[in-house]
């Protein structure tokens, strides 16, 4: 099968993948009416329904023995004469009224949040209700907790959910029961995700198969610049046409392609838009990698002195801006997304943040096959001058540039000079089109370089990050109001209005009221309000206080505070102090109504302490507008006013805090360093100052980015190795002897190295984990201990006060700075210093069953994995007994919602120290590896070296080696051989004499019979012609006339002859081949059609420049002499560098050479034509030889002939 036919059919195969594609997404996508989406949905539900089917039958003949299946496709719950038995799932629980109707499928709506319930009725009176959700909403909204769709029923978000007996939407039909209906808010829906992406993989692949065609077809124009700009045009009209479809984004539902993860611009829309423009800007890089010798611009740079320094300038320039790119592209990501590049901030590594160090990398290997090829045409001028000179202009060109934009650039400039510097002399450059130990040079300095660079952006972005969320939560949280305490505030009186026992207590003038304090302080006001000095007066309906020793009426009161001005919300007060010497207060004034009249009033007050504590308000009760105050739990800071400090908070001693840092401009705008903290100060119109301080980020975390990218940029030169390994080997190349000395070396390291570091990093963070757990385990126990007393004496008393133990809990809880949810022996809430999380519908009433399972078999303290929304956290739980007894009597469950990130910063510093540890170790065994790699071959070097020497036809010294090593046996026989080889010298010399003039001697035999014959034939002619007295004076004179032809035939052999034995030595001197070429081209272009392609610089050899020119003037009359009548016989003289050699091709389109003749081209005295001597091209091949070349030809007879030259090339 010829090439032609397997691209033929490569491109049938691609046209079928593209409407192959193109099918599945038209089927995946459809624009139907509602009903069709309907019955989608309804099918979906049928399968979802089935699987929960499936799930019964398993758990059925389990229930009444008490054992159940934990692992099923839904939570589901075992109900029994009314009353909860199992429940599969703690974070939501159906009451039994809920699903106490007779029913097979439900809508069943909670809170914001709506399931479909399935009912079985099982035997024994047992039944068994599971719940598909349709989907979830949270009253709060934040990282964590975020509305989630059943993906496996809903193909998107945009749809309604009603009651199935409701008047609008379609109906979802299972088993002819109308289970709820839907509406659409638009009209346009995907199904079938992995079709989707089945189909939009066919399109890409055939997409990239034409790409790749139209890379072969650009390739073979004439000039690369041509094709590039082709290249470029085409791919940027395929985005715009992607773009302008929204293909692939309308298709994949995912991260990726999710413009709220990133998106810069329009070409730029979301992460997988910033992939395929970097594989089109990579398709680029690689076609100017491959043919960047094509450019026209290297014709264009020899025509005039300007012309080659401004194209020098231009290739230095665009060496910088390559250089710089995935700086560019760091800097993107950080200016228009959220995702951390910092591997010191975190170790979660999702989808956009993959996406996104990917296409740091992928933006690294444009740079560098780009900055190669300019590289390489900049060097190439070979004039040292010239390339610092220019390279000193594009370095100003690039700072002016970058000045003008105001984009970043001293790393990358300094960066980017040193690594030319280090590429250029060390000359790197040319070492990859073979495996050797240059090119481990080469992508280890890339490497380095460009994680030094890729580091310094990411470390500096994320300080600018820093610096800016510490300048918006001092303008946010600090200098402004507290606007999630006002939320909160506005909820707490909304549950006190509401609350009965507040009401009774109020109305009655019997009953004592330091109940109702006690209740808002631990019910009602959420631990968030610890940093408050909170006090709570009581009035009656007319105003009079209801506190003994307190005068002071709500009328008075609410005059006290006339200063405050209403919130948002009808009930809370915010008092701002004109001369700033008073931090944030609240006044919360909350009418208590009971059968619609007034019953009286509770009033807070709330002024922000002087010294905040330690808050363990969890992360997940708090919105998305205040939830960086929880985020930056590092931060310390302070408010001044004129007199001194308001208030502060963390671990910055702001006694120590010099004032006069306040008067630097840099605390105001950038930030200030000092006493090992980032400051920034912000300034409110009452002449406040708040200072938000952070730590600085250490040297170790500094360095562990530059050793993460290290890792990464090894990985890729591991692949790329593996790659040009097999390319080779299909090729039949092998590797040098050193380059597999050092990968040899470098893998001897490197292996043991990573075992080592993920061994450790194993150990270390299993250790930290159990050291985490047994500090959780610890607390839990001690916490447990304390409150088994409490809830004993709870228990045994006649009129069991459960607010008063809900009390004790929460005062234990404020103690201990901890979190507390205290269940009964079955599993059942009791009390909770976090009742918010319960009221949000967070966590249902009921312990998780695994932990209820566990203190039933025995465990008295262990340590459960939970999930609330997303956020994984731990729970230690302990069993509480009873003190006399032992008897167990509840469990305790403490939640630490910030152990995840507690691990995650332990693990990080682990994970930091071992990269670097890592990192620095390879960087020095890799520079102990080539002194060791050059050790070792040092002994082979030093052989080679001598065994260039050893010829046959000079004398040859005997090598010294003084170690009796493997090395000294190889020298020994080394020697024996060289004498062994003289001794044979003489022998060869002589036979090879012998042989040559015995074969001189045949071909001067050959030639000399020629004549003889004709002069034999003309002498017995004119002999006869004597005898027979016939002879006339004619005849005599044209046989004397043939007889003296023939002579001078014989003399013009003989003086060839003496010619070629007395040839000189040719005369070899330095010269410049393109010149001479080029004046032998104009000499012989009169004589035939004869054209030139010289390259666009100088090349140097050791020649004879007369031996030279007289051969290319041979080949070249050879060629025009070769002419096939009635045909055109262009010839064409071509110079190209290859390997550090000069090669000169002359070929022509003539008749070629036929088999037989070829294998004596070269000997002396062979010639096809009636004239000349055939010494030509002996003397031509024996002088090329003496100048360390080589001469030889490539013929197809009917075709043509080239002849090629190479020699040695050396420096200008």
């Amino acid at each position: 099968m010829n090439l032609k036919v397997k691209s033929s059919i490569a491109l049938i195969v691609s046209v079928v993948l593209f409407a192959a594609g193109c099918a599945l997404l038209y089927w995946t996508k459809t624009n139907d009416d509602p009903q069709i989406i309907a019955t989608k949905l309804s099918e979906r539900l049928q399968q979802e329904i089935q699987l929960v089917d499936d799930d019964v039958k398993r758990i059925e003949g389990k229930v009444s023995s008490g054992k159940y299946v934990d692992e099923c496709q839904y939570p589901y719950y075992i109900y029994q004469f009314q009353s909860l038995k199992y429940w599969s799932d703690h974070t939501f629980v159906p009451s039994y009224p809920a699903v106490a109707d007779s029913f097979k499928l439900k809508l069943l709506k909670y809170g914001n949040s709506e399931y479909v319930a399935v009912k079985h009725e099982l035997k024994n009176g047992y039944t068994l209700v599971a719940i598909i959700p349709l989907y979830r909403k949270y009253s709060i909204t934040n990282d964590y907790l975020q509305t989630t769709w059943n993906e496996k029923i809903f193909p998107s978000r945009s749809f309604v959910i009603h009651e199935a007996n409701a008047s609008q939407g379609e109906p979802i039909i299972v088993d002819k029961q109308v289970v709820f209906r839907v509406s659409f808010v638009n009209g346009e829906f995907t199904f079938g995700h992995a079709l989707s992406w089945i189909g939009v993989a066919l399109i890409l692949a055939s997409l990239c198969y034409a790409v790749y065609r139209l890379m072969r077809f650009f390739s073979a124009l004439r000039y690369a610049d041509v094709g590039f700009v082709a290249l470029f045009l085409t791919l940027r009209l395929l985005r715009h046409v992607m773009i302008t479809f929204n293909f692939p984004n309308d298709y994949l539902h995912s991260d990726l392609f999710n413009p709220g993860e990133f998106a810069s611009s329009n070409l730029n829309g979301s992460l997988g838009d910033l992939w395929l423009n970097e594989l089109a800007l990579l398709v680029l890089c690689l076609f100017i990698f491959q043919h960047y010798p094509k450019l026209f611009l290297l014709r264009v740079q020899r025509r005039s002195a300007l012309l080659n320094w401004t194209i020098s300038v231009f290739y230095a320039l665009a060496v910088l801006f390559a250089f710089m790119f995935p700086f560019i592209v760091i800097q993107t990501l950080a200016n228009n997304s959220s995702i951390v590049l910092d591997v010191s901030h975190s170790l979660s590594f999702d989808t956009p943040r993959v996406a996104a160090l990917g296409a740091v990398l992928l933006a690294g290997i444009c740079s560098f096959l780009f900055a190669h090829a300019f590289i390489r045409l900049l060097i190439g001028d070979k004039k040292r001058t010239r390339i610092m000179i220019s390279f000193f202009i594009a370095v100003i060109f690039f700072v002016g540039i970058n000045e003008w934009t105001g984009q970043r650039y001293i790393s990358s400039v300094i960066l980017g000079t040193i690594y030319i510097g280090v590429v250029y002399v060390a000359g790197f450059s040319s070492s990859l089109m073979r495996l050797r130990f240059s090119t481990f040079g080469y992508l280890f300095a890339c490497i380095f370089f460009f994680s030094v660079n890729g580091a310094y952006a990411i470390y500096h972005y994320s300080w600018q990050q820093k610096i800016d969320d510490q300048f918006r939560f001092a303008n946010e949280f600090l200098i402004d109001r507290d606007i999630f305490g006002e939320y909160l505030l506005q909820e707490t009186a909304a549950k006190i209005s509401r609350d009965v026992f507040i009401q009774t207590r109020v109305a009655s003038p019997f009953l004592n009221r330091d109940a109702i304090r006690q209740k808002i302080r631990q019910v009602f006001l959420p631990g968030y309000f610890n940093k408050y000095d909170v006090e709570i007066f009581l009035f009656n309906s007319s105003g009079g206080s209801l506190d003994e020793g307190v005068s002071i009426t709500f009328a008075e009161l609410i005059r006290n505070n006339k200063a405050a001005t209403q919130t948002g919300y009808g009930d809370v007060y915010y008092l701002n102090s004109i001369d700033g010497t008073v931090a944030q207060q609240y006044v919360v004034a909350v009418p208590v109504k009971r059968s619609s009249s007034i019953a009286g009033y509770v009033v807070l007050t709330l002024g922000l302490k002087r010294v905040i504590p330690q808050n363990v308000y969890p992360e997940l009760l708090v919105d998305n507008r205040a939830q960086q105050v929880f985020r930056e739990q590092d931060l310390s800071y302070v408010v001044f006013s004129r007199e001194g400090i308001l208030y502060s908070a963390g671990d910055f001693n702001y006694e120590q805090f010099d004032r006069e840092w306040l008067g630097s401009i840099d605390i105001h705008t950038q930030g200030f360093n000092a006493a090992g903290y980032d400051h920034i100060a912000e300034e409110d119109d009452n002449g406040r100052v708040a200072v938000v301080s952070s730590p600085e980020t250490t040297k170790t975390y500094a360095l562990g980015i530059f050793s993460f990218l290290m890792v990464l940029g090894l990985m890729l030169v591991l692949v790329f190795i593996l790659i040009q390994g097999l390319v080779n080997y299909f090729r039949g190349d092998k590797l040098y002897f050193s380059a597999r000395v050092q990968l040899y070396l470098n893998l001897a390291f490197f292996l043991p190295l990573i075992v080592v570091s993920i061994s450790t990093l194993s150990l270390t963070n299993r250790f930290s984990q159990n050291q985490l757990n047994q500090e959780y385990l610890d607390k839990a126990r001690a916490f447990g201990d304390q409150l088994s007393v409490t809830l004993s004496e709870v228990l045994e008393s006649d009129d069991v006060n459960i607010p008063t133990f809900n009390s004790s809990v929460g005062d234990l809880a404020k103690l201990t700075n901890m979190d507390a949810n205290v269940y009964d022996k079955f599993g059942v809430l009791m009390a909770t210093s976090q009742p918010l999380i319960f009221e949000n519908n967070l966590l249902s009433d009921y312990i998780n069953q695994s932990a209820l399972q566990k203190v039933r078999i025995g465990d008295n303290a262990f340590i459960r994995t939970e999930q609330a929304g997303k956020l994984m956290y731990y729970v230690a739980y302990a069993a509480l007994k009873k003190p006399s007894s032992g008897e167990l009597i509840g469990i305790v469950g403490i939640p630490f919602f910030r152990s995840a990130f507690s691990l995650e910063k332990v693990q990080i510093g682990i994970f930091v120290n071992i990269l670097n540890t890592f990192c620095l170790i390879f960087i020095a065994l890799v520079i102990l590896s080539y002194f060791v790699s050059q050790w070792l071959t040092f002994p082979l070097k030093f052989i080679t070296q001598s065994l260039r020497r050893t010829s046959l036809t000079k004398t040859n010294q005997p090598l010294v080696w003084k170690a009796d090593d493997e090395i000294g046996l190889m020298v020994r026989e080394y020697n024996q051989m060289l004498f062994s080889l003289s001794e044979s010298k003489a022998e060869l010399e002589q036979t090879q004499r012998e042989r040559a003039w015995r074969e001189i001697a045949q071909q001067v035999a050959h030639e000399i019979k020629n004549p003889l014959t004709p002069m034999k034939l003309t002498l017995q002619q004119l002999e006869r012609a004597l005898q027979s007295g016939k002879s006339s004076e004619e005849k005599t004179q044209k046989a004397v006339s043939s007889l003296l032809t023939q002579v001078d035939t014989l003399n013009e052999i003989a003086s060839s002859f003496s010619s070629f034995a007395k040839m000189p030595e040719p005369v070899i001197q330095k010269l410049e081949i393109t010149s001479l070429i080029k004046r032998i081209v104009d000499l012989h272009s009169p004589t035939g059609d004869l054209s030139v392609r010289l390259p666009h610089r100088e090349l140097y050899v050791m020649g004879d420049e007369q031996l030279l020119g007289r051969t290319f003037s041979n080949i070249i009359l050879n060629a025009f002499q070769a002419a096939i009548p009635g045909r055109s016989n262009p010839v064409v003289v071509d110079v190209d560098v290859a390997n550090k050699q000069c090669v000169v091709s002359i070929a022509d389109r003539g008749k070629g050479i036929e088999p037989a003749i070829a294998e004596r081209i070269f000997i002396p005295y062979f010639t096809t034509k009636k004239s000349g001597s055939g010494l030509g091209l002996a003397i031509a091949k024996q002088g090329i030889e003496q100048m360390k070349g080589k001469l030889w030809f490539e013929t197809k007879p009917g075709l043509g002939t080239a002849f090629f030259i190479e020699l040695p090339l050396i420096e200008s």
